[in-house]
């Protein structure tokens, strides 16, 4: 995930859709075994739905996915560092 989610902010500004949608899926199967069902939902909204009449409202699922996909990360390491 620590590679992925540098990769898939970077897709998302540059609105490369192909590749955004690709690590989605990735990023699902990783979200899925930590048991996160809300951002399992959100990765295949972005995988599966198109931008549609306002490409907007995708992109800022884009943005929070990665936002919620960093957070996690963060509070993954800090556990890692207090064990």
């Amino acid at each position: 995930m620590s590679a992925r989610v540098p990769q898939l902010r970077e897709a998302v500004h540059r609105r490369d859709e192909p590749v955004v949608r690709g690590l989605a899926r990735e990023l699902r199967h990783t979200v899925g075994l930590l048991g996160l069902p809300r951002l399992f939902r959100l990765s295949q909204d972005i995988e599966y739905q198109m931008p549609g009449p306002d490409p907007e409202i995708w992109h800022s699922h884009c943005h929070r996915f990665c936002d919620l996909l960093e957070n996690i990360q963060w509070s993954l390491q800090q556990k890692l560092l207090a064990n």
